[in-house]
């Protein structure tokens, strides 16, 4: 499963915007998707 499919099923705390391919890539994460995501892992003992 991907970071975005994970971000999905934890709430789609994620906004597309822009094309793929673009500097960034296409999503941006919100505050609220960033601090879910470090949650996410650092349950998994990753920094």
């Amino acid at each position: 499963m991907d970071v975005l499919q994970e971000l999905a099923a934890g709430g789609l705390l994620v906004q597309q915007v822009g094309e793929v391919g673009e500097v960034g890539g296409p999503y941006s994460v919100t505050s609220e998707g960033a601090a879910w995501m470090a949650e996410r892992l650092d349950s998994a003992g990753l920094e």
